[in-house]
């Protein structure tokens, strides 16, 4: 006998309803204890024993599951035909969820989904808030397909959990066009008369929030490079440093390949493709844009870089670690 596979979704609701305690849904409760027990492996008899049902009764059901899922679970005989129904829009609800959108689109909308249940939207709304579901902020996530991807990662959390002491590490990245907007004036994003432009914000970011931070108005080879002599000044005279950058091309020019062959004591660490998230300084990067960017109103590039730099210094002065988990 196969044991019954449950999406998340499923096993919530079922766990509702086994935990239910009103009398008309007490056949539904027991419905519910059975597919749950199947699906952590029990057999007929210990079922059977446990709930006091018969064989046939098991099997019934599960098939009923099978077939229809969470709607084939409902039946004529529960207390209550508008709670009947009611049970069987949320379960249509449920199952709809987790199909793609049949118009097209990437993502449902509670008045799609309405439209393709029967169901109101104001329906839709509450049974995904009952299950916390939220599915135009689903996250998005991209696996990684470089080939080396288990060993870099290793290599970067080694630097993180098990450093040296002899060694300073630094996460390095560059928030790039960062826009001068003026949010105040109503005509925005951008006024008339006043500049506008981008601007880009390295920070090299250790694990004890050290940060350096020196702005730029382009994103190239010769920055980045201008940047890595920053971080070798920074430090004591022939110490070792360990860089972790992307996986951008800006990071493996002949002038960057240039400069580590004439500075021995720094060594970049390529994080693996789609994998920023590696990077610490990506947090420190999420804070910025929260606390200044946002929401922030600037009529000229250099009193964007003015605000930048002015929060930067008086974010260390009360920085503390971030306790980075792997």
């Amino acid at each position: 006998m196969s044991v019954v596979t449950l999406a998340s979704l499923e096993r919530r609701e079922l766990e509702r309803l086994a935990r239910s305690r009103t009398r008309a849904l007490e056949r539904a409760k027991r419905r519910a204890k059975v597919i749950l027990m199947l699906s952590a492996g029990g057999s007929y008899n210990e079922i059977s024993k446990r709930l006091g049902c018969t064989i046939d009764y098991i099997s019934y059901w599960r098939g009923r599951f099978r077939d229809k899922r969470l709607s084939g679970l409902a039946s004529r005989d529960d207390g209550g035909g508008r709670r009947r129904n009611s049970d069987q829009i949320e379960a249509r609800i449920l199952e709809w969820t987790k199909r793609e959108p049949t118009d097209g689109s990437t993502q449902w909308s509670s008045r799609r989904l309405a439209r393709e249940v029967g169901a109101s939207q104001s329906t839709v709304s509450r049974v995904w808030r009952k299950f916390e579901i939220q599915p135009p902020s689903w996250p998005v996530q991209m696996a990684s397909d470089d080939p080396g991807f288990e060993e870099k990662v290793i290599d970067i959390v080694g630097l993180y959990t098990r450093r040296p002491v002899h060694v300073a590490a630094f996460c390095v990245d560059v928030k790039s066009a960062v826009q001068v907007l003026d949010l105040l004036e109503p005509c925005f994003p951008l006024s008339p008369g006043y500049a506008s432009g981008a601007l880009s914000l390295y920070n090299a970011f250790t694990e004890a929030e050290e940060v350096l931070s020196p702005t730029a108005t382009r994103h190239l080879s010769r920055e980045f490079v201008d940047f890595l002599a920053q971080i070798v000044m920074s430090q004591p005279v022939g110490r070792e440093l360990r860089v972790l950058v992307t996986n951008s091309s800006a990071y493996k020019t002949t002038r960057a390949f240039e400069f580590l062959e004439d500075n021995p004591s720094i060594r970049i660490h390529y994080a693996p493709t789609y994998s920023s998230w590696v990077s610490q300084v990506e947090m420190w990067f999420s804070k910025i844009h929260r606390d200044v960017v946002s929401r922030g109103a600037f009529i000229s590039v250099k009193g964007l870089g003015r605000k930048l730099i002015h929060y930067i210094r008086k974010y260390k002065k009360d920085a503390a670690p971030i306790r980075w988990v792997y």
